[in-house]
């Protein structure tokens, strides 16, 4: 079971990638942030398998909490998700720790198949 943690300002946005993982028997959404302050919050708490993290949010955006999280658990491994094709945010993401980035509008398939090359074994 690869457990998720979904990070993202828009509460539709989180639903829907929830209710789409949730399709998957072998991920199990562990939790919910609505920002980066609340990821670096709750990630000591469910210790999740994957992030998935919105980059671009209010208060504490993914790449500040990618980087904090990063910095207390250098096992963290997180995806980065945005709807922005804006090369540097995304080059920040992987400076920051992430291990991929996926554009929120692309193919859900894809999130699937990078969440499980970004779990090995699992």
């Amino acid at each position: 079971m690869i457990r998720v943690m979904i990070v993202d300002d828009n509460a539709m946005t989180r639903e829907g990638i929830k209710a789409f993982l949730s399709s998957y028997p072998d991920i199990n959404v562990v939790a919910e942030a609505q920002d980066g302050s609340d990821a670096i919050e709750i990630f000591p708490k469910v210790l999740p398998d994957v992030v998935l993290m919105d980059l671009i949010m209010p208060k504490v955006d993914g790449i500040k909490a990618t980087n904090s999280i990063m910095e207390k658990w250098p096992q963290a491994r997180i995806i980065a998700l945005t709807s922005s094709t804006d090369n540097k945010l995304i080059e920040k993401s992987i400076k920051a720790g992430a291990m991929s980035c996926l554009i929120k509008n692309g193919n859900g398939e894809k999130i699937i198949e990078t969440i499980k090359k970004t779990i090995p074994g699992k």
